[in-house]
C-alpha cells in the first residue's frame, strides 16, 4: 500500500461523498423552489383577489 495508492482511494471517497452532498443539495432545492412556488402561487392568489373583492 504504497501513497499513490491512499491518494486515490481518498479521492474516490470524496467523490463519492461530493456526489452524495450534490444529489442532497439538489433535491432540497428542488423541494425548496416547489415550496416557494406554492407559497407564491397562494399569495398571488390572496392578492388578486382582495384587489377584486376590497377584501382589506
Amino acid at each position: 500500500m504504497n501513497f499513490q495508492d491512499i491518494r486515490e482511494k481518498n479521492t474516490k471517497r470524496r467523490e463519492r461523498i461530493n456526489t452524495k452532498y450534490t444529489t442532497m443539495l439538489l433535491c432540497k432545492t428542488i423541494q425548496n423552489f416547489w415550496w416557494n412556488r406554492r407559497v407564491f402561487l397562494f399569495f398571488s392568489f390572496f392578492f388578486r383577489c382582495e384587489v377584486k373583492f376590497g377584501i382589506t
